[in-house]
This record gives structure tokens, sequence and C-alpha cells, in this order.
């Protein structure tokens, strides 16, 4: 993730900014997944990728949140939270099925609870599934 390889390389987003010529709340903005490196002018892109001394094809990998995996131990299920389109999302995998889950817009409100939207929307979504499997067995039971 973009923050912490910055984090790792004992920068502030305001040396950074100082050192890219970015402004501190476009760089804020893109370390936080609220906007997309690929959606940046290319040369806030390539002055990024420079100042931190990576290709920019590493850079635009850094800005991902798919590393962001909740595990729910009583199901032994395993979320990844991630962003695509400016918008959360979660993908889990139930009953041999892959689920992606739309969570909401990327903002300052859904950035902060993200994890909790993502672990609220499979445990929702679990709690559901077995709710109409319950429901049909007890239809097919009554018949």
């Amino acid at each position: 993730m973009l923050k912490q390889y910055i984090k790792e390389q004992d920068l502030s987003l305001a040396e950074l900014s100082r050192k890219t010529g970015i402004p501190y709340s476009t760089l804020n903005d893109m370390v936080n997944n609220k906007i997309a490196i690929d959606n940046c002018k290319a040369g806030y892109v390539r002055q990024l990728a420079g100042a931190l001394d990576i290709p920019m094809e590493t850079l635009m990998d850094l800005n991902t949140m798919e590393d962001s995996f909740i595990e729910f131990l009583s199901n032994d299920i395993s979320a990844k939270l991630f962003v695509r389109l400016k918008s959360y999302h979660v993908s889990f995998r139930y009953q041999d099925r892959d689920i992606d889950l739309e969570l909401g817009p990327v903002n300052k409100a859904t950035t902060y609870y993200a994890r909790e939207m993502a672990r609220w929307a499979v445990e929702d979504y679990i709690a559901e599934a077995e709710w109409r499997e319950r429901r049909a067995l007890h239809s097919d039971a009554q018949e």
C-alpha cells in the first residue's frame, strides 16, 4: 500500500509535497485511496515515482487496498477490501461462490469505517444466505 511504503521510507507527506511539487491535499488523497493514481496527472505520477525512486508501474501497484484482508474466524472466511472505480468493495468466497459487494463511495467517512463496513456487509450477506437456506429447507419439509 502506498501509505505504508511512504512511511517505510521515513517520509512525511509534507516532505514529499515539497520534494515533488505535488499539492499536499492531492498526495493525501492519493495515499488514502480517495483518488486513484491512474486518474492523476501524468506529471504527478512521474514526479512521485521519481521522488520514491521506484518505477511508475510499481507506484501504480502500491496504490491499492488489495492487501487489506479481514478474517472471519467464525465462518472460516477471509475477505479482501479494495477500491474499484472510486468505491470500496469487499470480495470473499462463500459456499463455493465468489462474492463481490460494493460498500459505497470512497470519501472521508467511508475511509474511516471501510474495514467495519466490509465486516458488516459480509456478516449480513452470510446471515441472509443462511436464512434463505433454512427457509428453503423448511418449505421442502412441509411439502
